[in-house]
């Protein structure tokens, strides 16, 4: 007898240091949907049991996989996902439990990796897939469950891909308000240090789906065929009220990639998040993404309207510290722009956090321009900044550019056999700087940023007595930000 419809099954990622464990919202969407739909469901969340894709963790996480499958035995379906470079590595390796522990079960793949043209036959060859959900999974995979419930060939569902299919369509789910919220867990989950705003308990959400853009190094613009659909405001705060008396979360963080998505309508559009919040009984702290080049639409008395409704951390995508280098990556406001609007922010709202990401490495990148975003990213006044090498993925413009005349399924190769366990290409193409070269940028960068006097001041300010939890996860950084050296 089978005790539940459905697995879903998050695979593990090798976490950096001073990373969050957050719920997977995307599969949380999917059990909702299914469970609305008559179903049951349960979710192994891989990434929370397994911190490491080295080979004792994963091994340690894999025997637990087995007992668990074995307790449960899934009836209908087993859904691996969101499925992306970084968790190859433990996608491979789920697969092959599954078939041994549940040989007739099948095994359906969602998510980044699943949904881009071209990476099926990895997923058909590889990982012993009898389907795919690309893009939006919620109606999908409910019609899927209901075809293997009636013993009907999958080849009949619509919107999936198997292993013969011929065409080829990305799920696109319009009106978001439609959807079930998701179900969720709690307990055990924690945010990284650098988006932890210390008002627990928390939750994550999403405003949105898909991105209006299409930056070449980044594979959310083309997820869901460039489609961009928006929650109303009312469908976003009626959540937040569900959280707030189911879970007592007091904290929100938006995952958007950009929270608002033009700069056109920044005004009406904070304005109407502004009228919508306040008709939260109970007051909430949240956090977004932003893009550069909407940061520097925002107005100090809208800041001020952001920060009376509970806004406390705006996280921004800078990228580079040089005009060019943030051009060729689609960004391309000045420098001096976004230190203007940092500036303006950081006076009108001190207490108003911002923090930045930065990319080093790419086409023309030298350790001359390395450093000059580095000397940018000290100079701005940021709580956090965080420095990743360029990597490269499956799918975007950047990765079609570099590796052209390549086997699509070169990059699987690449990870599986990289003595590094994280699972990720770092662009070396056009006589840019090495990996090995760069992780030593980022070790510098890092050092640099979080070793200054002036660093541990504002930090000690902002954050009060947390300062003093989070400096040995910080110091970490400066020697091991992605938990790359010799461990366990």
């Amino acid at each position: 007898m089978n005790d539940v419809d459905l697995v879903l099954i998050h695979p593990p990622y090798h976490r950096r240091n001073g990373s969050g464990v957050i719920f997977p919202l995307g599969l949380g969407y999917i059990a909702a949907a299914a469970m609305e739909a008559g179903f049951t469901v349960r979710i192994i969340d891989g990434a929370h049991q397994c911190s490491s894709l080295r080979k004792d963790s994963l091994e340690q996480f894999l025997l637990l996989l087995s007992q668990e499958l074995s307790a449960s035995l899934p009836g209908l379906a087993i859904g691996i996902g969101p499925c992306t470079t970084s968790s190859v590595r433990s996608i491979k390796a789920i697969s092959e439990v599954c078939k041994v522990v549940c040989p007739r079960v099948p095994l359906i793949y969602g998510g980044p990796l699943a949904s881009i043209p071209g990476q099926e036959r990895l997923f058909f060859e590889e990982f012993s897939a009898s389907a795919l959900v690309p893009g939006d999974g919620e109606y999908a995979v409910c019609n899927l469950l209901t075809a293997l419930q009636r013993n009907v060939s999958l080849e009949t569902v619509k919107h999936i891909v198997n292993p013969g299919s011929t065409i080829r369509t990305c799920n696109v789910v319009k009106d978001l308000d439609a959807l079930p919220f998701p179900h969720r867990k709690t307990g055990g989950y924690r945010l990284s240090v650098r988006r932890e705003l210390f008002r627990p308990p928390f939750a994550t959400m999403v405003a949105s789906r898909g991105c209006p853009y299409t930056c070449p190094f980044c594979i959310s613009g083309l997820l869901r065929e460039g489609h961009y659909h928006r929650r109303s405001l009312f469908n976003v705060t009626e959540e937040i009220v569900q959280l707030q008396s189911q879970h007592n979360v007091r904290t929100v963080v938006f995952y958007d990639d950009t929270f608002f998505p033009s700069s056109n309508n920044l005004s009406a559009d904070i304005q109407s998040v502004v009228q919508s919040f306040k008709r939260l009984a109970e007051p909430i702290y949240w956090e977004i993404e932003m893009r550069p080049d909407i940061l520097i639409a925002l107005e100090p008395h809208l800041v001020k309207q952001l920060f009376h409704i509970g806004c406390r951390q705006i996280n921004v995508g800078i990228e580079k510290g040089w005009h060019k280098g943030r051009q060729s990556i689609g960004k391309s406001v000045a420098s001096e722009e976004i230190r203007t609007a940092i500036e303006k922010i950081r006076e009108s709202e001190p207490l108003m956090r911002l923090t930045g990401t930065f990319i080093l490495g790419g086409p023309d990148e030298t350790k001359e321009t390395i450093r000059e975003t580095v000397d940018f990213a000290t100079s701005l006044g940021l709580l956090f900044a965080h420095f990743y090498p360029l990597e490269v993925y499956p799918g975007t413009a950047l990765f079609a550019q570099t590796y052209s005349r390549v086997d699509p399924l070169w990059w699987y190769e690449q990870v599986m056999k990289d003595d590094l366990p994280w699972g990720e290409i770092v662009y070396e193409g056009g006589g840019s700087l090495h990996r090995d070269e760069l992780l030593r940028c980022v070790a510098e960068a890092y050092k640099r940023f979080y070793q200054r006097p002036a660093w541990h001041d504002q930090a000690q300010s902002q954050l009060g007595k947390p300062y003093d939890d989070i400096i040995p996860t910080v110091a970490t950084w400066q020697d091991d930000r992605f938990a790359l050296g010799d461990k366990s």
